[in-house]
């Protein structure tokens, strides 16, 4: 357990297990190698394709690993509502990002906040955890390259916490390369729980919002309104034209917890999805199929050049793996 004393605030490090609850599915307030080199035997194979076939469809199951593993990196601050706060607190997080709040300005259906509260923290910058999280890099039919995705949320037992003042968080480039100054603020649309549909621009807003490279460039500045998920990105910008994919899996696997996750080459900070975006003619991809089979992944990647053919991925040429080599695996390619 780390403790940081920061603007006379105390605020308490931990990592918690618990599953977050999304704020909202609208816009915020303010609109404002392993390569699997030995297969694995065939009657274990035919095990767990037989279990994942018979069993019953239930979309409550669907991406409760990648629920647990999103649980695993969330970082809990704990703060002291009776201590002064004037001129907000400071948080830095595990990755050195800062997140700069006003805790006068958080609010409840409690008539006032007294005690300690919790302030959950969600930071994500590689392809490799946003696929065992299913945090993808995807605005509708567009990949994006992140700077950062980040969730904030806040609550005091069992209310929720809410604001609308403003929230600027530094980041640090060198997380995630070299400094762009195409960077937009997108906010994370979410479906269910914490299952991310997409990531959507944040148009229209005043000039105090969005995101701004820090004069020496070594940090991207974020500010926007109100506790959700945010996308510090730029779109993925290649001229050629661009086309949808054909996805081909095991029909076994249908309705089951399925993702299809797309790579480009030399972008580690982007994961796009195969089966939902246009993508160029004649990109370097490494396509990724992942399901989930109680604690562990079932995977194949498929590297290849975007072109009009279909990608078949096949049992056979499948392999078993826990979160944290999946994650090694992504991470690793080039």
């Amino acid at each position: 357990m780390t403790q940081l004393s920061i603007s006379n605030i105390l605020i308490t490090n931990k990592l918690t297990k618990f599953s977050l609850t999304t704020i909202s599915d609208n816009y915020p307030r303010f609109l404002i190698k392993i390569t699997m080199k030995n297969l694995i035997p065939i009657y274990f194979l035919l095990c767990v394709f037989c279990i994942l076939s018979c069993s019953k469809d239930d979309p409550t199951i669907i991406h409760k690993l990648k629920e647990k593993n999103l649980a695993s990196i969330t970082q809990t601050y704990e703060v002291d509502m009776d201590l002064n706060t004037d001129g907000g607190i400071t948080i830095v997080t595990d990755a050195g990002c800062k997140f700069n709040l006003d805790p006068k300005n958080f609010y409840s259906v409690l008539p006032e906040l007294k005690g300690k509260i919790n302030i959950d923290i969600i930071e994500i910058f590689d392809r490799g955890t946003m696929a065992i999280t299913g945090k993808h890099t995807m605005s509708y039919d567009s990949i994006l390259i992140s700077g950062g995705e980040f969730f904030l949320s806040a609550y005091q037992g069992d209310n929720m916490i809410y604001s609308d003042d403003f929230i600027s968080v530094e980041v640090p480039v060198e997380l995630t390369g070299d400094f762009y100054e195409d960077m937009q603020l997108f906010s994370g649309g979410s479906e269910g729980q914490n299952t991310l549909r997409d990531w959507r621009l944040i148009r229209g807003l005043p000039e105090i919002l969005g995101v701004f490279g820090q004069d020496d460039t070594t940090s991207y500045s974020l500010v926007f309104s109100g506790f959700n998920w945010y996308n510090c990105d730029r779109f993925y910008d290649d001229p050629r034209e661009r086309i949808y994919l054909d996805i081909s899996y095991p029909s076994q696997f249908k309705n089951k917890s399925v993702a299809v996750y797309l790579a480009i080459k030399g972008e580690k900070n982007s994961l796009g999805l195969a089966n939902q975006g246009l993508f160029p003619i004649g990109l370097d991809v490494h396509l990724i199929f992942t399901v989930e089979v109680d604690d562990q992944f079932l995977y194949q990647i498929i590297t290849d050049k975007i072109s009009d053919k279909t990608y078949k991925f096949d049992q056979d040429k499948m392999g078993l793996v826990n979160p944290a080599q999946l994650k090694d695996i992504i991470n690793n390619l080039d």
